[in-house]
């Protein structure tokens, strides 16, 4: 592969590979910050169930792909990844559906189920078929699980340039926070060099485009803040961006509290005029009167 020796592709892989796999289960693991609040007001909110059925098919998929074209073991962390980041998401998917009112439940089956018996029809041919000892099952479930992997892969990572556009119309970084882009670019570097130094298309191409997407999405962070001079939303996790953070976000693991002011961000007058004023409201203490002399 480009000059590269047997040696360097295997040091490369075995770096990239448990590297991409860590931040894939962060990523999935950033469903945590929504899913928490979920069960807090015990309800969904404004939270959209769109990002966390696209992860199930991607991972099901991804799982079945490995499975399917493991070959020299090659796909191990890929299957280990998205193993790991099936059983995240069936969490997350279970959680988000108990809270889910009757109409926003009939909704979601609707949506679901067509794609959920997909895949789970796919899985069962791929098994039983290799239990048949039909040759060619394996080539075939490669073929079509990797394209499929490919194409979903790649509207899961464009799914944030959605909100560039909700972001660019209403002039603000609430849709499309810094560590959406940062979280897409991050995740998609080592999955882009582990996919090309196994020369498997189906990983490399989908994350190539992914750190295009991630660095496109920064540069429009950066112009909205710079530029424009608008309000700088560094993490995500809110109901505005994780409609759009179809790939996941990291940022949605940093804790915040709506309820605590930002001290930091206020000018030094304002922090003097209120130190002002909290003093000239205190009671002023009573100052004994001390006799006089004879």
């Amino acid at each position: 592969m480009f000059g590269l020796s047997k040696e360097a592709v295997t040091i490369i892989s075995n770096i990239m590979g448990p590297l991409g796999t860590l931040l894939a289960c962060v990523m999935f693991g950033s469903s945590i910050g929504v899913i928490r609040q979920v069960i807090r007001d015990k309800s969904i909110g404004k939270f959209s169930y769109i990002p966390y059925l696209l992860q199930l098919c991607n991972c099901s998929l991804w799982v079945i792909y490995a499975l399917g074209d493991w070959g020299d073991g090659s796909k191990l962390w890929c299957f280990v990844a998205n193993g790991l980041g099936l059983i995240i998401v069936i969490l997350t998917y279970a959680v988000y559906t108990y809270y889910c009112s009757r109409n926003e439940k009939r909704a979601l089956l609707k949506t679901s189920v067509l794609p959920l018996i997909a895949i789970i029809a796919f899985a069962v041919y791929v098994v039983f078929a290799d239990i048949a000892g039909k040759p060619t099952t394996p080539e075939v479930a490669a073929l079509a699980s990797g394209k499929a992997c490919m194409i979903l892969n790649l509207i899961m990572y464009m799914g944030p340039c959605a909100g560039l556009k909700e972001a660019l119309s209403k002039k603000s970084t609430e849709y499309l926070p810094l560590s959406l882009g940062v979280t897409t670019v991050v995740n998609s570097i080592p999955w882009f060099s582990y996919g090309f130094v196994i020369e498997d298309i189906n990983i490399w191409l989908p994350n190539a485009c992914g750190v295009f997407f991630g660095l496109l999405q920064v540069l429009c962070f950066v112009y909205l803040t710079k530029c424009a001079g608008k309000e700088a939303h560094l993490t995500g996790g809110n109901s505005a961006s994780q409609s759009f953070a179809t790939a996941g976000d990291f940022g949605a693991l940093v804790p915040t509290k709506s309820s605590m002011r930002n001290v930091s961000s206020m000018p030094s007058s304002m922090h003097l005029t209120a130190l002002v004023s909290s003093t000239e409201s205190l009671p002023q203490p009573e100052i004994p009167r001390v006799p006089s002399c004879p």
